[in-house]
């Protein structure tokens, strides 16, 4: 089957609508929060993103998260996937 065209692959982007938000608490100068959220709205799917860090020495981080993706399919068969991810990792800048 030959490659799509790019004329082709823009005219099928057309067609998917995005949306994401993001926000951000500063608690203190150590710990903060944020929150985003990237949708597909024409494809009911998204991942929704719960953030804390918390500044442990100079340039580190400790960064607890929860993240929650949902995907659907259309068509003979609907089919809904959800996953929850939890974690934690240590950031370090130079």
């Amino acid at each position: 089957a030959p490659a799509p065209s790019l004329v082709q692959t823009a005219v099928s982007l057309l067609h998917h609508h995005y949306g994401f938000l993001m926000a951000r608490y500063k608690v203190n100068d150590l710990m903060n929060f944020t929150a985003s959220v990237i949708a597909d709205v024409s494809g009911k799917s998204g991942v929704g993103v719960l953030q804390f860090y918390y500044n442990i020495l100079q340039n580190a981080n400790v960064v607890v998260y929860t993240q929650y993706y949902r995907s659907s399919t259309e068509g003979l068969l609907s089919l809904t996937n959800d996953e929850d991810t939890f974690g934690f990792r240590v950031e370090v800048a130079f």
